[in-house]
C-alpha cells in the first residue's frame, strides 16, 4: 500500500510539470518565433537531459542495449517517432480548434489508446478483473468528461468571437460615423460586416476541421510514448539486472524513445527556420539567454514530468504500472492546463455556460482519477 501511495503522489506531481511545461514560453519574451523556441526547447528535452540522466542512472547502459534483441530497440525507437509526430502534430492543431478543444481531443485519444492497447495485448486476463473493469470504467469517464470540455471549449471559443466581432462593429461604427463625404449608410456598413463574417466563417470552418482531424492523427500518435514505454520494458528489466535502480530502469527507454520522438521536432522547427533565414540569435545576447532560461526550464519541466511517471509505473502494484497510471498521468494534465487556463485568463472572454460545462467537465475528470487510481 505504501509504494502504492507514492506511486500515485508521483503521478501527481507528473501531471503538475506536464501540465505547466510550456507556461515558460507564454510567460518570459524572448523575441524568438515559436519554431527556434521550440527547436531549443526540443534539444534540451528529447536529447540532451534523456541521455544524460540515463548516462547517470544506467550502469553499461550501452551494455544494456546490446543484451536485449535489436527488434526490442526498433520498437521502441518506432514508437518514439510516431510519438514525436504526434508532438508536432499537437502544436498544429491545437492552434486550429483552441487549446481546450485541442487538448481535450489528443489527451483524450492518447490516454485511452495509451492504457488499452498495453492492457489488451500485453494482459488479456486481466480485462475482466476488477482492476481491467475499473479501468474501463474510469477511462469511459475520462472520455465524457473530456467530451463536455470540449463542448466547453467551443462554446468559449464562439464567446471569444461574439466579443471580438463586437469590438470590431463598434470601432468600424465609429469609423463610419466621423467620416465626411463618400462614408457608408450603417446598411451598407451592415451588409460588409456581414459578408466579412461569412467569409470569415466558411474559412474558420475549413480550418476547424481539419484541425479536428489533425488533433484525431496526434492522439492516436501522443499514445505510441506510452507503448514504447509497456512493450519496451524488457529494456527496463535489464537496466534493473546491470545494476540500475528498479526505479530508474525506465530511464533506459526514454534515451531512446525520447530521443526519437524528437527528430520529428528538430527536423520541421529546423527547415522553418532555414526556409525564412531565420537565425536565432539575431535578437542578441539578451534574447538568447532568456530563451535558454525559458526553454531549460520548459525541458526539466516535461522531462521531469516523464522520470516521475516512468518511477511511479515500478511503485504501482504488479505488471500494470502503464495502464493504470497512463490514464491517470494524462487526465491529470488536462486538469492542471485548464485550471492554468483559467489563473491566466484564457477563460475571461468566457460566458457562464461555458464555465459551467468546464466545471462539470473537470467534476467528472477527478471522478475518473478516482476510478483509475482504484484499479491500481
Amino acid at each position: 500500500m505504501a509504494d502504492a501511495a507514492i506511486g500515485f503522489a508521483l503521478l501527481v506531481l507528473s501531471a503538475i510539470c506536464g501540465g505547466l511545461y510550456t507556461t515558460p514560453m507564454g510567460v518570459i519574451k524572448t523575441g524568438w518565433s515559436f519554431e527556434a523556441t521550440w527547436f531549443l526547447y526540443s534539444l534540451i528535452a528529447c536529447w540532451v537531459l534523456p541521455w544524460l540522466v540515463a548516462l547517470i542512472t544506467i550502469p553499461d547502459l550501452f551494455g544494456v542495449y546490446s543484451r536485449v534483441s535489436n527488434d526490442k530497440i526498433l520498437v521502441v525507437a518506432l514508437f518514439g517517432f510516431l510519438w514525436g509526430i504526434g508532438c508536432q502534430l499537437f502544436g498544429l492543431g491545437i492552434s486550429m480548434v483552441g487549446n481546450s478543444l485541442g487538448f481535450a481531443l489528443i489527451l483524450g485519444l492518447a490516454a485511452t489508446l495509451g492504457s488499452i492497447i498495453p492492457l489488451v495485448v500485453r494482459h488479456p486476463s486481466e480485462v475482466t478483473s476488477k482492476a481491467g473493469i475499473l479501468n474501463f470504467v474510469g477511462l469511459g469517464l475520462a472520455c465524457f468528461a473530456l467530451v463536455v470540455t470540449a463542448v466547453a471549449g467551443v462554446k468559449k471559443e464562439k464567446d471569444a468571437q461574439a466579443a471580438a466581432r463586437e469590438i470590431r462593429q463598434d470601432a468600424q461604427g465609429g469609423a463610419a460615423g466621423v467620416e465626411s463625404g463618400g462614408a457608408q449608410t450603417v446598411e451598407e456598413l451592415s451588409v460588409n460586416i456581414n459578408k466579412t463574417d461569412d467569409a470569415d466563417a466558411d474559412s474558420k470552418g475549413a480550418s476547424f476541421t481539419k484541425g479536428v482531424i489533425i488533433c484525431v492523427f496526434s492522439g492516436v500518435f501522443s499514445a505510441c510514448l506510452n507503448l514504447a514505454n509497456s512493450f519496451g520494458k524488457e529494456i527496463a528489466d535489464e537496466a534493473v539486472s546491470a545494476g540500475a535502480a528498479k526505479a530508474m530502469g525506465t530511464n533506459a527507454i526514454f534515451a531512446i524513445s525520447i530521443a526519437c520522438g524528437g527528430v520529428p521536432n528538430l527536423a520541421f522547427c529546423g527547415y522553418v527556420m532555414i526556409r525564412r533565414g531565420e537565425c536565432p540569435w539575431a535578437h542578441g545576447s539578451m534574447a538568447g539567454l532568456k530563451s535558454l532560461l525559458s526553454t531549460g526550464l520548459m525541458g526539466l519541466l516535461w522531462f521531469g514530468s516523464n522520470v516521475s511517471y516512468g518511477i511511479a509505473t515500478t511503485q504501482l502494484p504488479g505488471d500494470l504500472g502503464t495502464v493504470v497510471g497512463w490514464p491517470i498521468y494524462i487526465i491529470g494534465m488536462v486538469l492542471v492546463a485548464n485550471i492554468s487556463g483559467v489563473l491566466t485568463g484564457e477563460w475571461r472572454l468566457a460566458g457562464s455556460n461555458a464555465r459551467a460545462w468546464m466545471g462539470a467537465g473537470l467534476f467528472i475528470l477527478c471522478l475518473a482519477i478516482v476510478a483509475v487510481g482504484l484499479a491500481g
